[in-house]
């Protein structure tokens, strides 16, 4: 038990620090589902799906890692 709660300790303490730094990592991605496992931040946490498919954008809740949905014809009418 004791382990649990230093673990969320942990990990409420690094997503202040990296959010404190206001550094805001934005991924955009063509899939409606992401893993993320804050690897492109300073603090690796364990790793979790996001549901990109009903929602424009979601921000990860261990490292605020932005991900935003972008589908194939959003870029093409962007290229034209």
């Amino acid at each position: 038990m004791l382990a649990l709660q230093v673990s969320i300790l942990w990990q409420l303490i690094n997503k202040f620090a990296f959010m404190s730094q206001n550094k805001v990592s934005i991924i955009h991605s063509s899939s409606e589902v992401v893993s993320c496992n804050g690897s492109i931040s300073f603090s690796n946490h364990p790793t979790i799906y996001l549901n990109l498919k009903n929602k424009k954008e979601v921000v990860c809740p261990y490292c605020g890692i932005k991900y935003i949905y972008k589908d194939d014809s959003d870029a093409q009418l962007s290229s034209s």
